[in-house]
């Protein structure tokens, strides 16, 4: 073969062979009932030797640590305090996004601006 159909080839063959570029770290920490307490993409404790203490006391808390690469890693933190029943609508409303978007043409009530009432 010519050296431009080998270059021609590897680069066909390249996406096939390579590690996928956009998989990301995802940690989690699962306790001991398997329920999820922690999601992200930011370890949770220090993951150098100077961490290991607090490795450590996530499995005398029955926790488990566990990495994966993943497309996608979207953020969760099990709510923590005395608060056990369901959310408040302050507390969801306080965690949304605003919306960014044009508010021209609708008013504070939410309803669209007409001419009449």
């Amino acid at each position: 073969m010519r050296l431009p159909t080998v270059v021609a080839v590897a680069i066909i063959a390249l996406p096939f062979v390579s590690e996928r570029a956009d998989a990301l770290a995802c940690y989690v920490i699962l306790d001991r009932n398997d329920a999820v307490l922690y999601q992200d993409a930011v370890p949770p404790v220090d993951m150098s030797d100077s961490g290991v203490l607090a490795r450590a006391e996530l499995r005398r808390q029955g926790q488990f640590l566990m990495m994966m690469d993943a497309d996608r890693c979207p953020r969760f933190v099990a709510p923590t305090g005395p608060s056990t029943g369901p959310a408040a609508v302050e507390e969801i409303v306080a965690g949304m996004r605003s919306y960014g978007g044009s508010t021209a043409g609708v008013r504070p009530t939410g309803r669209a601006a007409t001419g009449t009432r």
